[in-house]
């Protein structure tokens, strides 16, 4: 089991994330090296669909991020937000120190229970942009906010724009786990994609696909449920373990099969 599923358990979904850079694992440390713009506050950006993410550089991740029931909505009401954001949204403005709650009004005058009701009652009304916003307000802006947000156990946020249609921004480097990584240099047609979606694996064909086109993708949604049988019981987890070992890329690992019926 890889060690982003042990620090982050539960399920998970799939996403794409470019970059110009060539990396085994996500780091918060090098947010802003990338290329694109923080829009959506601060974090690890990826897309729901390979299409949105292959403009960004030569590399391309497939990867593994937590579900949305522990990310904010971006267009979503505070009452239309999963059970797990609200009440760890309660959570962290319940836990918010006097000098934060200044930023917000005079806890002296007002008293701490006041002030606490009003900041609820604002994110009441207002969507996961405007939530994201107040957090933000109340502390020492978006990298603070995502900071104290993935503290109380929400992992990022979700949006939908024109350009990238579903997108994510996780605030937790450890919660990405790395499926797969492509060398866009290359320009290979994409010919088919697996995704996850309402805990059901879903193969897309596109039209350049072939008859081993399939059988690639069913190879992807092996190592994806192996995985997950992995964090369930011992012996899945050591042949994950075998699997991993014997696919990872290491120096000298082509020459192996020169010569071979696999060396095209």
């Amino acid at each position: 089991m890889s060690k982003q599923k042990k620090e982050n358990p539960g399920f998970y979904q799939s996403a794409y994330h470019g970059s110009p850079h060539d990396f085994v694992e996500f780091l918060l440390s090098a947010i802003g090296t990338g290329e694109g713009a923080q829009a959506h506050g601060w974090g690890l950006y990826l897309a729901e669909k390979r299409e949105a993410a292959s403009g960004y550089g030569g590399k391309l991740y497939h990867v593994e991020i937590p579900d949305n029931d522990v990310l904010i909505d971006e267009q979503k009401t505070y009452d239309a937000q999963s059970a797990k954001v609200r009440k760890s949204l309660e959570k962290l403005v319940h836990g918010l120190t006097l000098e934060q709650l200044e930023n917000w009004n005079d806890v002296r005058r007002l008293g701490k229970a006041k002030v606490i009701a009003e900041i609820m009652d604002t994110l009441s009304e207002s969507d996961g942009m405007n939530i994201y916003g107040t957090i933000s307000d109340l502390v020492d802006g978006q990298q603070e906010a995502s900071e104290l947000l993935n503290q109380y156990g929400i992992k990022g946020i979700t949006y939908h724009d024109e350009q990238s249609e579903r997108g994510f921004v996780v605030f937790d480097d450890k919660a990405i786990s790395i499926i797969e990584k492509f060398n866009q240099m290359l320009r290979q047609e994409v010919r088919g994609e697996i995704s996850k979606e309402d805990g059901k694996r879903i193969i897309t064909l596109f039209e350049s696909a072939d008859e081993s086109t399939f059988m690639h993708e069913m190879g992807h949604m092996f190592l994806m449920d192996l995985d997950e049988l992995a964090k369930m019981d011992e012996a899945s987890a050591k042949e994950l373990e075998t699997v991993n070992a014997w696919a990872e890329w290491h120096e000298g690992a082509a020459a192996e099969y020169k010569d071979t019926d696999f060396c095209r």
